[in-house]
């Protein structure tokens, strides 16, 4: 189609546009004016009408004025756009009609619209409802207003089909004078535009080929105007244009096979790459990143992959200082991360990259998966682990079953010298290395116990007021039997304590025995110093200094593992337990162990612990000296152990004091010997066959003449208190069972009054009958 045909097509195509506009545009204005205009003059009439119809109403009466009214009609009618124009009056009461040209007087008007009107004062309404009824009819245009002083509704009403026909006949009017208006312009254009219409389809037809690429030059131009000078830089234009044309064509595909090739190098790489925006955006990534992550490559071009949303929480603070290194230098050093793969798990990987050519908010970055590596290093890391642990128990074992033997040998080597020995001082001297070699032995066995029990999470603590200077001579009588071949000074330096505390004892020498006991293993020379003193008004500080062999820097970290003896201390015995123990029970007594130390000058243990003042009347009466009986009449206890040797123990024990026994070798004999000789209280203990201790206790709390007899339960099991005091016992004395404890426990039982060794002589001379210690017995049943 020629440039000519369609721009009188179009020139036509708006000569229609612009009439049909200026209609529907005149049509809305001149709709809203006739509207305005006819409110305006149909209100005014309304006012006439009512005036003249009030004034005969009140000189002539109702009658008077509906004729009034019939007057108004009628000349109403006769006005031009007033001929359906209908005059109505409505009383309020009942709403009656006072007048309406096609209504009789008096007849019930109750319809939509007057119902509206009488809850107005006054106002025009367009409405599609009759006053007779609410059936559609006719639009009317109702001018109305009420007279409130006599409850009236007056109104004009009006078809409007009657009002569009003057919008109408002004639309025609003005339509008709548009489209010739417009219809003279088209043929102006005709005319004047046709010659110049050639020469620019000319230039239209060189820009066209241009734009295809083709070399073209338009017809040199006649005429010197400003379509002549456009043709002729179009020309010129032209040129240039295939000149830069054949240089981009050739740019462009060195451009192609250039992006080919770093195309096929990015997507075969064998580490991910991917193309980021710092708002978290993923624009672009080869395969390789794409399967590290479990993505697919639908999900990349769907825009769902955001870098940020892949990240894990914990990486922010590392992605954040990248972040800035990109802002700064422009790339950023490779470093480690996590991202969530699509299964919901978390991928370790490497990654590193920098921004785009002259961009700062768009990078690539290269992703190592480091899943494997970290796998490899974690099984070798358990694998060294493992390894360092097996060697640990293995050399654990070596040294348990060395240390074992030493206190064991020191313990039947002496027994053997005391079975043939006469002396006194050689007696003495034994029984002190048994009983040294026999604590000894317990605290190997109680390290090796509490290790299981610190595992398992059920190592307690057993407190109870102790007198703690009492304690530390005890402790420090117990630790220098071990430095009788060393050239050792051993001292102890008590500061300004509390004498009455509560705690557990038995742990708190554990740990002054294990920390003095290294001591004077890595001591050859010199000093080891137990100091305590109070650090805090409620806490008191514990420190076991010594000059012996020091521990070096690198071996600090290590000194409270299990198993574990640095440096050239494995060649000093030990089980590797003693300081892991040490620690965990201090830690379980609310303090900690610290270690101050340098190779060849020493070492340095403390802890503090909370340990206030508590009132001397909570301590247990028992002396410290040795109890060799009691006052008043004797006392008889029956002894229940399945093994002689420990039912001869106890028995010797409460012979030398004072007290009868009988025996039993279960927990049914045991009753049996109850109902024989009411004791006055019983030793038991719990693995025995037949009957067990604790369902032996449980009956004897049921029978009818022993259920007031108190029971002590004597086991190796120190951690079943709960379940032998449930069974109805009163104590739990643990094996092996010292004679101060079993002392002290049948004391407050049995409320009885101990005699010392110091107050025998006085007893013997001049103490009454009644009050004499209890003799020995002569046998026991």
């Amino acid at each position: 189609m020629k440039i000519m045909t369609r721009l009188s097509l179009l020139s036509l195509l708006m000569v229609l546009l612009m009439t049909t506009a200026v209609v529907i545009a005149g049509s809305t204005m001149i709709d809203r004016l006739v509207l305005h205009f006819q409110q305006q003059l149909q209100t005014l009439e309304l006012q006439n009408a009512s005036q003249a119809i009030l004034q005969d109403l009140n000189r002539s009466g109702l009658r008077a004025a509906v004729r009034q009214a019939q007057q108004q009609q009628a000349r109403l009618q006769g006005l031009e756009h007033f001929s359906t124009a209908q005059l109505f009056i409505v009383d309020g009461v009942g709403q009656r009609v006072v007048y309406h040209p096609a209504l009789d007087s008096g007849a019930a008007l109750e319809s939509a619209p007057v119902n509206t009107m009488f809850t107005q004062r006054s106002g025009v309404w367009v409405h599609t409802s009759s006053l007779q009824d609410d059936q559609d009819h006719e639009e009317q245009f109702t001018a109305f207003q009420r007279i409130p002083t006599l409850n009236w509704l007056i109104g004009i009403s009006i078809d409007m089909a009657e009002l569009r026909q003057v919008k109408y006949t002004f639309l025609q009017l003005v339509g008709l004078i548009t489209f010739a208006v417009l219809i003279s312009s088209f043929i102006v254009f005709q005319v004047f535009g046709r010659q110049y219409l050639g020469r620019i389809g000319q230039t239209l037809e060189g820009m066209q080929q241009i734009e295809a690429g083709t070399l073209f030059q338009l017809p040199a131009a006649s005429a010197q105007d400003e379509l002549g000078l456009l043709q002729q830089g179009i020309n010129q234009m032209s040129e240039r244009i295939q000149q830069r044309t054949r240089a981009l064509q050739a740019t462009a595909a060195a451009l192609r096979e250039r992006e080919e090739r770093l195309r096929w190098i990015i997507d075969s790489n064998i580490i991910g790459i991917f193309f980021w925006e710092l708002d978290g955006s993923i624009s672009d990534a080869n395969d390789n990143f794409l399967t590290t992550l479990g993505y697919s490559r639908a999900e990349l071009q769907n825009h769902q992959l955001n870098w940020m949303q892949l990240t894990p929480p914990e990486c922010d603070g590392v992605d954040q200082q990248a972040l800035e290194e990109f802002r700064q230098h422009g790339y950023c050093q490779p470093y480690r991360k996590l991202f969530y793969h699509s299964s919901g798990e978390t991928v370790p990987v490497l990654i590193g990259g920098a921004f785009l050519h002259n961009t700062q908010h768009r990078g690539w970055a290269f992703v190592v998966n480091l899943s494997e590596q970290q796998r490899a290093d974690e099984e070798s890391r358990a694998r060294r682990q493992a390894e360092a642990a097996s060697e640990a128990k293995s050399r654990f074992l070596a040294n348990m079953n060395h240390e074992l033997r030493t206190p064991l040998n020191a313990i039947l080597g002496y027994a053997q010298i005391l079975k043939s020995s006469t002396s006194a001082e050689q007696l003495s001297q034994g029984l002190d290395n048994i009983l040294f070699s026999g604590e000894y032995l317990l605290t190997l066995i109680s390290d090796a116990l509490d290790l299981s029990k610190a595992e398992a999470g059920k190592l307690n603590l057993m407190p109870r007021t102790i007198n703690l200077p009492q304690l530390l001579s005890k402790v420090t009588e117990l630790i220098r039997v071990r430095i009788e071949h060393k050239d050792i000074d051993l001292q102890c330096v008590v500061g300004d304590i509390p004498n009455h505390v509560a705690v557990d004892d038995i742990r708190l020498q554990q740990v002054l025995l294990n920390l003095l006991g290294n001591a004077i293993k890595f001591t050859d020379r010199g000093y080891v110093c137990l100091r305590v003193s109070r650090s805090r008004p409620d806490h008191v500080r514990f420190e076991v200094a010594d000059s012996g062999i020091g521990i070096a820097a690198e071996h600090l970290p290590l000194l409270f593992n299990d198993f574990e003896q640095v440096g050239n201390q494995q060649q000093r015995g030990g089980t590797g337990l003693g300081l892991a123990i040490s620690r965990q029970l201090v830690q379980l007594m609310g303090g900690d162990i610290e270690v101050q130390s340098q190779a060849g000058q020493g070492s340095l243990f403390s802890f503090e612990l909370l340990l206030p003042d508590v009132r001397a009347t909570e301590v247990p009466a028992l002396s410290q000296q040795t109890v060799v009986g009691y006052l008043g009449l004797r006392r008889h206890i029956l002894v229940v152990d399945d093994v002689v040797t420990n039912r001869a123990i106890l028995t010797h024990m409460l012979h030398a004091i004072g007290f009868t026994t009988s025996q039993a070798a279960d927990g049914l004999e045991a009753i049996h010997r109850a109902e024989q000789h009411r004791p006055d209280a019983i030793l038991m203990d719990i693995s025995m066959p037949v009957l067990n201790g604790l369902e032996a206790t449980q009956r004897l709390r049921q029978h009818p003449t022993l259920s007031t007899v108190p029971v002590l339960i004597v086991s190796a099991h120190s951690e079943e208190e709960a379940s032998c005091l449930a069974a109805g016992a009163v104590r739990l004395l643990a094996k092996p069972i010292r004679q101060r404890t079993l002392c002290q426990a049948l004391g407050e039982v049995l409320q009885l009054q101990w005699i010392y060794q110091d107050k025998v002589t006085a007893v013997a001379s001049g103490v009454p009958e009644q009050n004499q210690p209890a003799p020995p017995p002569e046998h026991t049943a």
